[in-house]
């Protein structure tokens, strides 16, 4: 125990906090079995990840079996981090950014992607006190940064993982809340306003999701030996308007940083998968929470809710059978991106006609054209995909809405089969975004308005294979060109270099 203490205060030691409490010494939640490797094919990406709760996490989850992907601002803290994380044998990355900056962040996951795979497990760990002192004190800029940290970040990081996640039908993302998020406290509104956004921006995020397996969780610590603690206790601003802080820690009820990491595994274990979109504090176990999970889902537990005066009993129920259908997710959209190595010009060239189209449209084995495949990339144009794919027919059609560099493209998709999965459909909508990065495009595949979860999951399983082929054509052509050739020329301007031989 001792060693604990003396690793887990890097920083100036806070007066009169004990590094560790009764709860610590005692207290630990059956669910964990860390021994095992169960993490083994993962890859985690931990905000926040240089020091205290967010490096407590990226050993832990190493140590399971995880690849992980730390992010930061600070370089020294970084570097520390990521020799902390090897020494316990796992395999590690370290990238300096700020959570807020989406440019930022996608060139990180694209790197992460590169060197470690795709992100399954996210931890949004990343966070900011904000300014502590009357709301009309404070200074506005500072405040919304606040929130922007504690918001923004985790939105931006999610919003980039989110379509691997949903491509493979499955995902976890750990969200770091906070009680203040369920409470009101005086003097910390932007704090309190962030952290109490991602509770509720967890819970619909995870309707959202669950159609397509990933879990989204609102984890609560509880409050620990850290920087934001150390200010929060011995700052002119935290000594004088909320001197009741330092008494969590004077009680002992401070978290153990061991026992914060240990239920972030069980989370990105999947030991709580029945708890998607709950908040889910520490103080509590998770065993006893997953055995009422039913019950919990009964009485809306363990989320945001407005305790209101009685209603008529017929207003009550109309009311809950409204809001039961607005936090019912629709399976019928996907969203998938991948990024290539090529211009915004190229990227839109994979689909200026159907020879290029066929070059990443079927899978290279077992599959056929029946028909020369047809594509009039302009708006008006038709687009027409006969196809034979182990032995079933498809024959996909429609007409293009919009097509330009800068808008992308939209399609008026339509299909009929022979496959029992599909049949036929009409009167769904793929649009194609360019979004031009460091070092390439992304290209992101929207499919809107699918009739049901079969139809979904059978329309992800071939757009992410066509991402995939777009991913071979795209390193055939660069393989291909000559080390003089020029670097305008290529895939938006020859024919011939988009179309595999």
């Amino acid at each position: 125990m001792q060693q604990e203490r003396r690793v887990s205060i890097r920083w100036p030691k806070v007066t009169g906090i004990r590094p560790l409490s009764p709860f610590a010494r005692h207290y630990r939640d059956p669910v964990s079995n860390n021994s095992e490797k169960c993490l083994t094919g993962e890859t985690a990406l931990i905000t926040g990840g240089g020091r205290g709760i967010g490096l407590a996490i990226a050993t832990e989850l190493a140590r399971g079996g995880a690849s992980v992907a730390l992010v930061a601002r600070s370089a020294d803290e970084l570097s520390a981090a990521r020799r902390a994380v090897e020494r316990v044998g796992g395999s590690v990355v370290a990238h300096r950014a700020d959570v807020t900056d989406e440019t930022a962040m996608a060139d990180v996951i694209e790197s992460v992607r590169g060197t470690l795979g795709p992100v399954t497990i996210l931890v949004n760990n990343a966070g900011a006190i904000g300014p502590i002192a009357p709301f009309g004190e404070s200074a506005l800029d500072q405040w919304w940064r606040c929130v922007e940290v504690n918001l923004r970040g985790p939105a931006v990081c999610a919003h980039l993982v989110v379509h691997d996640m949903i491509a493979r039908g499955r995902g976890r993302i750990i969200n770091l809340v906070s009680g203040a998020g369920t409470a009101s406290f005086t003097y910390f509104s932007a704090y309190v306003a962030s952290k109490t956004a991602v509770v509720r921006w967890t819970e619909s995020v995870a309707a959202e999701l669950a159609p397509y397996g990933v879990k989204v969780f609102a984890m609560e610590p509880g409050t620990v030996v850290s920087a934001m603690s150390n200010f929060s206790v011995n700052s002119p601003e935290g000594r004088r308007w909320i001197p009741w802080f330092k008494g969590i820690f004077d009680a002992g009820l401070d978290s153990p940083m061991a026992r914060i990491a240990e239920r972030a595994l069980d989370l990105a274990k999947g030991n709580a998968d029945e708890l998607s979109g709950r908040y889910i504090p520490l103080t509590e176990s998770l065993e006893e929470l997953v055995a009422s999970a039913p019950l919990i889902r009964q009485n809306t537990l363990y989320s945001l809710r407005i305790a209101r005066l009685p209603q008529p009993a017929e207003r009550s129920a109309a009311l809950r059978a409204v809001r039961a259908l607005s936090e019912a997710a629709s399976p019928s959209v996907i969203r998938l991106r991948r990024r290539l190595p090529v211009s915004v010009e190229e990227g839109f060239g994979l689909w200026r006609d159907g020879e290029t189209v066929a070059s990443w449209f079927l899978p290279l084995a077992e599959a056929e054209w029946t028909e020369r495949p047809t594509m009039e990339l302009r708006a008006g144009g038709k687009f027409d995909l006969r196809m034979s794919v182990r032995g079933e027919r498809y024959h996909i059609y429609g007409e293009v809405i919009t097509a330009s560099h800068d808008e992308g493209i939209t399609l008026d998709w339509n299909w009929d089969s022979s496959a029992p999965t599909l049949r036929s459909g009409s009167g769904t909508t793929v649009r194609v975004e360019f979004i031009s990065r460091r070092g390439g495009v992304d290209v992101v595949i929207n499919h809107d308005a699918l009739p049901d979860e079969m139809v979904r999951d059978a329309y992800i399983r071939g757009w992410r294979r066509c991402l995939e082929g777009m991913d071979r054509v795209v390193d055939l052509v660069l393989q291909r060109r000559e080390p003089g050739h020029a670097p305008d020329a290529g895939l938006a301007n020859s024919g011939e270099t988009l179309r595999m031989t």
